[in-house]
């Protein structure tokens, strides 16, 4: 079966007119921001906490094939521009603030369906990368690797060349997402996983400082924590992955030229 494409999903969908007037009868965001985002990089956890401030959005995945196809129903649209500017509407908060979480692949192919990029140039950005990028590659591994029928607790084994592919995928994403930053003079506010693990609300007190907003009081009791799958096993992966990558990259390196 042949999977549609975004522009296929929203021209194929039954449009709920009396839904459409609504959300064109809703006011722009006077504040919108998009969590460019890498996988396992904490993206989901600080939506989840922004979400929950009531005042930030409703930060979700909105570019993506799968999330577009439920989008609709609260969101209709007859055209990628006409999306984009309604979901935001229809995800904003009181305040007139929306956003949108999206990795570099889905939001590079959508906003080349767009006839109007402005709503994407005129957004601010909040960037996710994560330090340790071994450890990164090694969840994304683990978290894509599962084998069918396996319990949801089962890791799979070790694979060097699987856990590489990874890390050049991640790599490449964040190329994506730097040269386009580079391309349109964006500056946007550059987050790690390590920040969210170590304070999630502190974060989200520098993201509303970026967004020109009112901090007030945010957070309360203990924060949550990032879960990792197989939290041991991954620290012990990363750095046997770590030191193979740069073993083999030695090997990979040409030969110094030699000394006269």
């Amino acid at each position: 079966m042949t999977r549609k494409t975004v522009a296929e999903i929203i021209a194929a969908h039954e449009l709920d007119g009396e839904r459409l007037a609504k959300v064109e009868a809703m006011p722009d965001p006077a504040h919108t921001y998009i969590i460019a985002t890498l996988p396992r990089s904490g993206s989901k956890l600080l939506a989840e906490v922004m979400t929950e401030t009531k005042r930030l959005g409703r930060p979700d995945d909105r570019l993506d094939a799968t999330a577009i196809r439920g989008n609709l129903r609260n969101a209709p649209a007859r055209n990628p521009d006409e999306y984009l500017r309604n979901v935001l509407r229809a995800s904003a908060t009181r305040n007139g603030v929306a956003g949108l979480m999206t990795g570099w692949q889905q939001f590079n192919s959508f906003g080349r369906l767009l006839g109007n990029r402005r709503p994407l140039l005129e957004a601010r950005y909040i960037h996710l990368t994560r330090r340790d990028q071994y450890a990164q590659a090694v969840s994304l591994y683990t978290s894509t690797a599962a084998k069918p029928g396996a319990p949801a607790a089962a890791e799979p084994d070790y694979d060097y060349a699987r856990i590489a592919r990874c890390h050049e995928r991640l790599r490449t994403m964040e190329v994506g997402w730097q040269r386009f930053f580079d391309q349109h003079r964006i500056t946007p506010l550059s987050i790690t996983y390590e920040d969210i693990e170590t304070d999630v609300y502190a974060v989200v007190k520098r993201v509303v400082a970026f967004l020109g907003l009112p901090i007030g009081k945010l957070g309360a009791g203990a924060a949550p924590v990032l879960q990792q799958r197989g939290e041991r096993s991954s620290v012990v992966w990363a750095a046997r992955f770590m030191l193979e990558h740069d073993a083999e990259s030695r090997r990979a390196a040409p030969p110094s030229p030699a000394s006269p």
